[in-house]
């Protein structure tokens, strides 16, 4: 891939109330950081404490990272986000790691069939649930717009 930058210019009055929704998921640390629970059950039980501290460390480092690009005052001034190419995959899997989490604390009321094509009646959700929707199809769009960028002879 090339070492050109990837600049995303958002709407700062649309997706600003998204990401502080999502910068504290973003930021948590610990056990707190997994969006899943690892099956250990392969590994050696005296390893598995060291297997899925480093398992939660590698994902809170990259939604740290994930945090660090948005919680700018570049991107709360002119929606302006801009990362490299070795951000790119941490990129990918923070935004799969905030979705996980969206999916099993604040949207498990709601299909799965239902997250991944966007049909969704939005009427029927409280606030906080059609703001963790919305939030998870920005991260999906993110991942969408991050995959083109490291494959551009994927785009139609």
């Amino acid at each position: 891939m090339e070492n050109k930058r990837l600049e995303l210019k958002l709407p700062v009055p649309v997706v600003g109330p998204l990401l502080e929704f999502l910068l504290p998921l973003a930021r948590e640390t610990g056990d707190a950081a997994l969006a899943f629970e690892p099956s250990l059950d392969a590994i050696e039980e005296d390893f598995r404490a060291d297997w899925r501290a480093d398992i939660a460390n590698q994902s809170q480092d990259d939604q740290t990272r994930f945090a660090a690009i948005f919680d700018t005052e570049e991107f709360r001034r002119d929606g302006t986000a801009e990362f490299g190419p070795e951000d790119c995959e941490p990129m990918l899997r923070a935004a799969s790691a905030l979705r996980l989490k969206l999916r099993t604390r604040k949207l498990g009321a709601i299909a799965d069939s239902a997250l991944e094509t966007g049909e969704i009646d939005f009427a029927r959700l409280n606030k906080e649930e059609r703001i963790a929707v919305t939030s998870y199809m920005l991260l999906a769009s993110l991942q969408e717009i991050i995959i083109r960028h490291l494959d551009p002879s994927g785009e139609e």
